[in-house]
């Protein structure tokens, strides 16, 4: 009996593996190409989570076949660092400033039928906003209640356009937006931000196209059926919304980038990309870039509270020129499925100074 388990758990183990190995090649490969890849770099932070779970396994029979998982996470180190950080403190000189992302989920838990009850979540949201976070600049996506925010806090410069937003309580000297073409409710808004020592940097707030499948998956799920034909289409349906997607994130993905590539200024890119870090959208736009939790993040970076677990989608990407000094994820649900991602960035020098 031992040795069927010993031979069963084998090939799954190399089921894992193979499947790892292709999250590992998905970054490579446009989904306009071929999309199929993509759900191996979706299903990454799973994989990792199996690969550990056999390493524990083989180790426990005394086999050492666990060299193998162990082989195939550290093959992967690079992708390993964007999810899991291993960042200790840094010492964080005076001339920073923060800056925050965060999909907002619209702050539906603002509303509330309850008036009193409404007040009091939207004094503890402000409160929040302006005493524990001590941010300087906030991108937000599914953005909510902009004129409450800019009302409510000392984030009172904004730029914001389809649900996409930047508040500052720097000088915005300039800003615009990037078209996405065949989406509703995404999009991507620029803002050129004076800071104090009056450089100047680029931000961006993006939302890119959502796959739009958690629901339906959660009904296929309830009523499934493998011998019903319903089943089956409601299956090519999810996996046709899937497809769609990733190619739009894509072409999106690289809509941005093209434009970060004319920026006069130090850039940071901020917001929901709606792929994990093993995707080609996000090779894409880190393209000379860092990746503020890979450079200052500690422990697991899964940014989605929702029901599909272990989802790393919303991402700092900085500028070189900038130094980063500390990045948390706030695991804090009280407002949205999302978690807040919040950098501390040095100020880059002005042209004057030595």
């Amino acid at each position: 009996m031992r040795r069927r388990i010993e031979v069963l758990f084998r090939w799954l183990n190399v089921i894992v593996i193979v499947c790892t190995l292709l999250a590992y090649i998905s970054p490579q490969i446009n989904p306009t190409s071929f999309w199929g890849l993509t759900f191996f770099g979706t299903g990454y932070s799973w994989l990792l989570f199996l690969n550990f779970a056999f390493i524990i396994f083989w180790i426990s029979f005394k086999k050492w076949y666990f060299l193998l998982p162990l082989a195939t996470i550290l093959l992967g180190w690079n992708h390993l660092t964007t999810f899991v950080g291993f960042n200790l403190g840094q010492k964080i000189p005076a001339t920073t400033f923060q800056i925050m992302t965060y999909n907002v989920e619209g702050l539906n838990e603002l509303v509330h039928r309850d008036s009193i009850k409404q007040s009091r979540i939207r004094a503890d949201f402000y409160n929040w906003m302006n005493k524990e976070s001590g941010i300087d600049i906030l991108c937000t996506q599914e953005s909510g209640w902009r004129a409450l925010i800019s009302h409510n806090t000392q984030l009172n410069q904004t730029a914001h356009n389809q649900g996409v937003s930047i508040f500052t309580k720097f000088p915005i000297v300039e800003q615009g937006e990037i078209d996405f073409p065949k989406t509703r409710g995404n999009a991507c808004v620029w803002a050129d931000i004076r800071l104090p020592n009056t450089s100047i940097i680029r931000v961006y707030s993006i939302h890119l196209n959502s796959s739009g499948i958690s629901g339906d998956t959660d009904k296929l799920i309830e009523t499934a059926d493998i011998q019903e034909k319903e089943t089956w289409k409601g299956l090519r349906n999810i996996l046709a919304k899937y497809k769609r997607a990733a190619v739009r994130r894509a072409e999106q993905a690289q809509l941005v980038k093209n434009h970060v590539n004319t920026s006069p200024h130090p850039v940071v890119i901020c917001g929901d990309f709606n792929e994990m870090p093993v995707s080609y959208v996000y090779e894409v736009l880190k393209t000379d870039l860092k990746d503020a939790f890979q450079e200052r993040g500690f422990g697991i970076g899964t940014t989605f509270s929702g029901s599909i677990p272990g989802l790393k989608i919303d991402f700092m990407l900085v500028d070189p020129k900038l130094n980063i000094y500390k990045h948390d994820i706030i695991k804090n649900k009280k407002y949205s499925d999302h978690y807040p991602n919040v950098s501390t960035l040095g100020i880059p020098k002005t042209n004057t100074e030595k």
